[in-house]
């Protein structure tokens, strides 16, 4: 698993995400072998390259790449792993 930070912002406008463009934020690629648990300040993830599995308050979710999900504050553990067994980048923004 390799982790790469550069630099990126957030902002937020009526409560909704707005996703940066200009920027990059953390990633992270996780093999087809290996599991993520995601730290507990992350707050969203996007997928950049490949199909991922996530797993958290006890529901299942796939996804594709361009997909992009966000956490409640108050979250149990997140799991991520490869859907395939090629490896899935992720974006993370806390």
């Amino acid at each position: 698993m390799t982790i790469s930070e550069l630099i990126w912002r957030r902002e937020k406008t009526d409560q909704q995400w707005v996703w940066p463009t200009d920027t990059t934020k953390k990633r992270i690629t996780v093999s087809g072998k290996d599991t993520f648990v995601l730290p507990a300040d992350i707050q969203a993830v996007e997928v950049l390259k490949g199909r991922a599995w996530l797993s958290f308050n006890g529901a299942d979710v796939t996804l594709e790449q361009g997909g992009r999900m966000e956490f409640a504050a108050q979250r149990s553990s997140v799991v991520i792993t490869s859907l395939q067994s090629t490896p899935v980048m992720l974006a993370l923004y806390d």
